[in-house]
């Protein structure tokens, strides 16, 4: 079918026949973006990169195929995240054409550097090796982030070439120069834009991210990049993620200490404030804007996307999980209710059985103890709960479990989701535990792997009681009803560890949170006051902090 259109496209640079210079994007512009790439990607297999004569023309050559197709590209990446769900067959064809073609590009992009690695005589003018190498490393990351949407891992050799392009741009000093990566755009960008885009979205690759989600990433760094400083002097918690340029390897979080190698670093401060401020401003409500991401996607899709993203590049200092002890091989099946309020409706209705007051009158919970040694409920029924899973536990230890989550993840289960397990049987025996990750096994199933919170919890109702200022106490605003009482919001908390071996801590939903604060919890005839202290762990959409209990 395209045969026709292979004529026309005759390189002038291989001394063919061809149509006149300036026709070639009306020739384009007459196909399909399908047959576009696919045509392209021929005239890149036709160039003669084994001889390294006119080296600088077979590249000026690569570079008008690369720019001729670029919105082509746009387009095609469109086109296929919309029939993901909806066109299996035509989502497959897409990814095949697309896939080939920024291949045949990066292979196109690597036949040059080679040459020029090989022969030190040949020169390129100095706007064309910057374009060169800015184009080059571009299309590797382009390369890559189509693999990514299939959970393919990196081909061999990526990474080298990716470090070798750094150290040579960086001795050029052209790392951190502003220009236009095509011709038609209007934003100019940086090869230090390009890398950090390239290295953040590679760290989602073995994560619990669809395709959609690394798109939506990959276009907000477009966005937000700027150009950011690579350093390749290790400060302490100054960086987050450093490339190792002496390994055939992609981005890695910094562990606590200083990797003993040659490498760059980079930090995520900025674009993590500038996720909080977008979901702070989401959440109340506010415009957004000032961001910059109108049009990339609905507000909804990209508070899911922040708040994983979030985790994935916290700024915090990082320390690998080392586990104390062996995880021992277990086969049962758990069922899991998640999200706060969920789980908060679930105990709800255990303490309705089991709970009760302590003689001495001090707020305590009794809940999680008496429930262990309690016989199962007679007839009564536990109230309905909708956010509840059945899994497979396949090992776990004092501190962690597990499970299989099959070929498919459920939607909700992102990293930071609080969950509520028990077995089949026993749901009077119930753990809190957190998801600390998603990841997809050689064999093509997903495994998440929890971190426990407590075995040791009890359902509250939550008030804001008031906030300490400079000026005094400021009281929580309230509204009086007809009947002369004041209406005071509540909303669900949980008091974890509150025993005699620990601090109690309440887990709170995060948008209820005030630093500060003093807050009022109740289960049934009990009530307390308690005043925020140490901030234990603040993920996805709850916050868990130590308080202070006194008599009210």
């Amino acid at each position: 079918m395209l045969s026709a259109v292979f004529a026309k496209l005759q390189n002038p640079y291989l001394g063919q026949e061809t149509v006149q210079e300036n026709a070639w994007e009306d020739t384009l512009s007459e196909m399909t973006e399908l047959e576009a790439l696919i045509a392209v990607k021929d005239q890149l297999v036709q160039i003669d990169f084994a001889n390294t004569k006119g080296l600088d023309t077979k590249l000026k050559q690569v570079l008008e195929l690369d720019q001729s197709v670029y919105q082509a590209c746009k387009k095609t990446t469109y086109n296929y995240l919309i029939k993901l769900h909806k066109d299996k067959s035509g989502q497959h064809d897409i990814y095949v054409v697309a896939s080939e073609y920024h291949r045949r590009l990066y292979a196109a992009y690597t036949h040059v550097f080679t040459a020029l690695e090989s022969d030190q005589k040949i020169q390129l003018e100095a706007e064309q090796r910057k374009l060169f190498f800015a184009r080059y490393l571009n299309a590797i990351f382009m390369m890559l982030k189509w693999r990514y949407f299939n959970h393919q891992p990196a081909t061999p050799g990526v990474w080298a070439s990716v470090h070798k392009i750094i150290k040579t741009a960086e001795e050029l000093s052209l790392l951190n120069k502003s220009f236009l990566l095509y011709d038609f755009q209007v934003k100019e960008t940086s090869m230090a834009a390009i890398l950090e885009r390239g290295y953040m979205v590679d760290t989602l690759h073995q994560g619990h991210f669809s395709a959609f989600e690394i798109e939506l990433t990959d276009r907000v760094l477009k966005i937000w990049s700027g150009n950011p400083v690579v350093a390749y002097t290790y400060k302490d918690n100054r960086y987050q993620f450093f490339g190792a340029l002496t390994r055939d390897t992609g981005p890695a979080r910094l562990e606590a200490k200083q990797p003993l190698e040659e490498g760059c670093y980079w930090s995520t401060a900025r674009m993590v404030e500038l996720m909080e401020n977008y979901l702070c401003a989401a959440e109340m409500g506010k415009s957004v804007a000032e961001f910059g991401l109108s049009g990339v996607a609905s507000i909804t899709k990209v508070v899911r996307l922040f708040k994983k993203l979030r985790v994935e590049w916290r700024v915090d200092v990082y320390s690998r999980q080392r586990r104390s002890e062996e995880r021992s091989q277990k086969s049962r099946l758990l069922n899991i209710h998640y999200g706060l309020h969920a789980i908060h409706e679930y105990l709800v209705a255990l303490q309705a059985q089991y709970s009760r007051k302590a003689d001495d009158g001090q707020f305590t919970f009794e809940l999680p103890t008496t429930m262990r040694h309690a016989s199962q409920p007679s007839t009564q029924q536990l109230a309905s709960v909708p956010e509840t899973e059945n899994w497979w536990m396949v090992d776990e230890s004092s501190s962690g479990f597990a499970v299989d989550l099959g070929r498919e993840v459920p939607e909700w289960a992102e990293i930071g989701m609080l969950v509520c397990y028990s077995e089949p049987g026993f749901q009077t025996t119930f753990n809190i535990a957190e998801i600390r990750s998603v990841r997809k096994l050689d064999s093509g199933a997903y495994r998440a792997g929890f971190k426990k919170v407590s075995q040791n919890t009890a359902a509250v109702n939550v008030s804001l009681e008031g906030v300490e200022t400079l000026t005094g106490f400021q009281a929580a605003a309230t509204e009086v009803l007809d009947d002369g009482l004041e209406k005071v919001e509540e909303f669900p908390g949980l008091l974890v560890d509150n025993d005699a071996l620990g601090k109690p801590k309440l887990l709170l939903p995060l948008v209820q949170f005030v630093r500060g604060a003093s807050y009022t919890i109740s289960a049934g005839d009990n009530r307390h006051q308690v005043k925020t202290g140490k901030v234990l762990n603040k993920l996805n959409d709850w916050v868990l902090f130590e308080v202070s209990l006194n008599n009210k």
